[in-house]
């Protein structure tokens, strides 16, 4: 006997028990208990191009809304698909540079009345000088704070400089970033270094 399964209710459901299981386990009164929601889309291996796009909450890495990209748009187009139905009112929605689109910024203050923070690289040249004119040179002893992590066998180093969005172009901008991670090996030689600003 073979019966179909509406995959994108059933997915719904699942995400929607998972999000209240996780609530409940955090001890959260309502979704407004979402501290961070992180937004991304990976293509499935093996499926011919199939490709999902999902919301997850930070503290707990759990799966809370996930739905799949039509064959002719991408991602970008679909977060208001993805959070629909969310109460997000007060959490920070964190997205990689393919979601700095103003009309995303829009839609998580305005209609979500949550918070954002947005990777901005080189596909956004105007919003990367703005943003990078206010921001000091990543110099060792200007950072505003620095944190040391040994794990692993290395010494992490993560440093960030933040001032107010004054002057950038960019819907309910309200401060801007960088953060600058160092890789150490125990005797203190550097073998990695890695920069974003958001």
């Amino acid at each position: 006997m073979v019966e179909s399964v509406d995959a994108e209710a059933a997915d719904r459901l699942v995400c929607h028990w998972l999000a209240d299981r996780a609530m409940a386990l955090a001890g959260d009164d309502g979704c407004a208990g979402f501290d961070g929601v992180a937004i991304d889309g990976k293509a499935v291996r093996n499926s011919g191009g199939v490709r999902l796009f999902s919301a997850m909450r930070h503290g707990q890495a759990v799966v809370i809304s996930q739905i799949r990209v039509p064959d002719e748009t991408t991602e970008t187009t679909q977060v208001k698909s993805l959070l629909t139905g969310m109460d997000l009112a007060g959490a920070v929605v964190t997205a990689d540079a393919a979601h700095t689109q103003r009309d995303t910024a829009r839609h998580l203050v305005s209609d979500k009345q949550a918070d954002y923070v947005l990777a901005v690289k080189g596909n956004q040249p105007t919003l990367l000088a703005q943003v990078q004119a206010l921001l000091p040179p990543a110099a060792p002893g200007s950072e505003d704070h620095v944190d040391d992590e040994r794990s692993h066998g290395q010494i992490t180093r993560r440093a960030i400089w933040a001032t107010v969005a004054e002057g950038v172009d960019f819907p309910h901008a309200a401060q801007v970033f960088r953060i600058r991670r160092d890789v150490f090996n125990l005797a203190g030689n550097a073998s990695t270094k890695r920069s974003h600003t958001a």
